[in-house]
């Protein structure tokens, strides 16, 4: 599994999902919010919305999802074409191997065999993917380390149970508008952490932090009596925390725990 956290790191890995699902020992249904797990099925059974469902971010069980998944993997093989044009990477080695891929991937079939699509993906295509994440990041100069996934799923369920505490809480509508759109922007950004990674809880965290620094004394009064604002607080201030420690940047948590100055030690937990 690669480990480079950049467009066409992140997309070497969805790639590697799709097409070597085999070495998965589990087939993922989804019903309702229960996951059932199950034999994997034969390459030749799977259809590709099915196969889709086992990968996607997307919590529902149907075609737009699926779509969805496949709009966001063609999305990134066009930001990893720009990426490979930018640096003047050769196109043999590069943009023409992800252009080949797209077109492979262009689905209108959901319920067609996912072979009849696998068989046009070239693993040395996959393979070339995988190296323009590496080099990439050689050349940027990146240092961002991805979160470990069991993190991301601490933070999903938190957001999730805060959410439901926080709907069904007496808070004062304002306040309760302002933590639960701020609930849904964050757990929407751990959920495409695979397609758009740190940047997308930066982008999340800067608009929860700017939602709080803007409604500061409202939440101050409010706090004193409700303590889901302190709980949404203390959420906060793990995203600082773990964004900051993605980016190798303190910098970042100074710059935002001000507004949060009882919790520093969410910051020092995931930076040290």
């Amino acid at each position: 599994m690669n480990n480079i956290n950049n467009v066409a790191g992140r997309l070497h890995t969805n790639l590697e999902m799709l097409c070597n699902h085999r070495t998965y020992s589990v087939h993922q249904v989804r019903l309702g919010v229960k996951h059932v797990l199950v034999s994997a099925l034969g390459e030749s059974v799977i259809d590709v919305k099915h196969l889709i469902e086992v990968f996607s971010a997307d919590e529902q069980s149907n075609t737009m999802a699926a779509f969805n998944y496949l709009l966001q993997i063609h999305q990134m093989i066009d930001e990893s074409v720009k990426v490979a044009t930018a640096h003047g990477f050769d196109p043999e080695h590069y943009s023409n191997p992800l252009s080949r891929i797209k077109d492979a991937l262009v689905i209108t079939d959901l319920n067609a065999p996912w072979i009849d699509y696998r068989a046009k993906i070239d693993n040395g295509d996959i393979r070339a993917v995988k190296f323009l994440g590496v080099e990439s990041a050689r050349l940027e100069n990146t240092s961002t380390i991805l979160i470990e996934q069991d993190k991301l799923n601490e933070l999903l369920s938190e957001v999730t149970e805060l959410y439901n505490l926080v709907q069904n809480s007496n808070l004062p509508f304002d306040v309760q508008f302002i933590i639960l759109t701020q609930l849904d922007v964050i757990r929407q950004a751990i959920t495409e952490y695979r397609f758009k990674g740190v940047s997308g809880l930066s982008q999340a965290l800067e608009r929860s932090v700017g939602s709080y620094a803007l409604n500061k004394e409202r939440f101050e009064v409010v706090e004193k009596q409700f303590q889901e604002v302190g709980k949404f607080k203390m959420l906060i201030a793990k995203l600082i925390g773990m964004t900051a420690f993605a980016n190798h940047a303190t910098a970042v948590a100074e710059r935002t725990v001000k507004h949060l100055p009882q919790l520093p030690e969410f910051i020092d937990k995931y930076i040290k």
